[in-house]
């Protein structure tokens, strides 16, 4: 049973590797993405209500959930489709502001990615998940004043220019 006042020492369990693939509509400009298994994912065009979907492109990534190994908490990343880091980002992109704002100028700010890029719902990545990878990926830092946080992609101010990078691996480019 999970305990309220734990300081979570979060593990990866359900890893997998796979894609993120990314579909736009042709008529409202939206995004869509997912995350497969396949190497060999669909490039068709389909369409689904006024949405005529096509395939974008993809990138190789990597999905899993947390587990607290002093609790037992679980934290199913089922809203994350994939992760991102933010590079090169514009000096007005919330997403990049608020991870700055929120660690110092020594933080690496990162993306939980959700299927829908364009938020046209307002739905996201909820604030659990994006907690849960920060904690796990900041118990691993070594170096003094180095921090990571992970923010919701709907904090980013365009799909069309935003830099983040696709995360294939758990070691967020090992980060130290």
């Amino acid at each position: 049973m999970a305990d309220k006042t734990c300081t979570h020492e979060w593990t990866i369990v359900n890893l997998r590797n796979g894609y993120l693939v990314t579909e736009g509509c042709a008529h409202c400009g939206g995004r869509a993405s997912f995350f497969t298994l396949e190497d060999r994912h669909h490039m068709d065009s389909y369409i689904d209500g006024p949405h005529k979907w096509r395939f974008l492109g993809s990138s190789q990534a990597v999905k899993f959930d947390l587990q607290c190994s002093k609790c037992g908490k679980k934290v199913a990343l089922d809203r994350t489709q994939a992760l991102g880091m933010c590079v090169g980002c514009k000096e007005d992109c919330k997403a990049s502001r608020k991870g700055k704002s929120a660690g110092g100028e020594n933080t690496w700010v990162y993306l939980a990615l959700c299927a829908q890029s364009i938020h046209e719902k307002g739905e996201c990545v909820p604030a659990e998940e994006c907690r849960a990878l920060t904690e796990y990926y900041q118990s691993r830092i070594k170096s003094p004043g180095k921090r990571v946080i992970f923010v919701s992609c709907i904090l980013r101010d365009s799909i069309d220019f935003c830099q983040a990078e696709i995360i294939a691996d758990i070691g967020l480019k090992d980060i130290d």
